[in-house]
């Protein structure tokens, strides 16, 4: 069960996810959590239940157990990797389980906690969990913001700006693409106003939160992520 008292400020605002078949410990976890907590609270008793709801589930913290039937927690992890930006895991292990806890971390989960777990570790974790949350959806806004800029660009404005990642100078671009000097200095004032910039280094910045990449050629197109 849960130990110790908190007498600090209350967990943030947020969705937190309990995945336990124990029923006891599942249920200290969420009685504890209500009192010191306004985020939601939402309870799994196996790793298939969680599984099963993940399609609909919003981003916040998951409580994971490791050690479940069916599903275990490293299975759920292993199955869950296209929800990391959303859903920051912390594992629930118990003694002896160190090592699974280590794969865990491997696989993404953020944090884990040794059963049982004072309260004010408890709260410590799962408020940076959701603080991580909202920094992983603030960088996922930029990155579609950065990607919508970039995607603006005419297909030369587009060239032109992989040239500038490649610190390529305007004489050098402007040889490459068979341009003179003057237009490619055109191409680049134009492109820095669709982006809403005035600096070079600020052009760069969004074509690197886009995604974009020194490639070694002109086809400027979006890195996978």
């Amino acid at each position: 069960m849960i130990s110790n008292q908190l007498d600090r400020d209350t967990i943030a605002s947020g969705m937190i996810y309990l995945v336990d078949d124990e029923a006891a410990m599942m249920r200290g976890l969420e009685i504890s959590l209500s009192r010191v907590t306004a985020a939601g609270i939402r309870t799994f008793p196996s790793g298939d239940a969680f599984l099963d709801a993940l399609p609909d589930l919003a981003g916040g913290c998951v409580l994971l157990d490791l050690d479940m039937p069916g599903a275990s927690g490293l299975d759920v992890l292993r199955a869950s990797q296209d929800r990391l930006q959303d859903l920051a895991f912390v594992i629930l292990s118990g003694q002896g389980l160190i090592a699974s806890a280590v794969e865990a971390l491997k696989l993404g989960a953020i944090d884990y906690l040794e059963k049982p777990c004072p309260l004010d570790r408890l709260d410590t974790v799962v408020t940076r969990a959701l603080a991580h949350i909202e920094v992983e959806a603030g960088r996922g806004r930029a990155r579609e913001e950065a990607r919508a800029l970039v995607a603006s660009l005419s297909p030369r404005e587009h060239d032109v700006l992989q040239g500038l990642i490649e610190g390529k100078p305007h004489k050098v671009i402007a040889h490459d693409l068979q341009l003179s000097f003057r237009t490619i200095e055109i191409y680049r004032h134009k492109l820095m106003k669709k982006l809403g910039v005035r600096s070079l280094s600020d052009a760069l910045g969004i074509a690197f939160k886009a995604g974009l990449r020194d490639q070694g050629n002109w086809g400027g197109e979006l890195a996978r992520s």
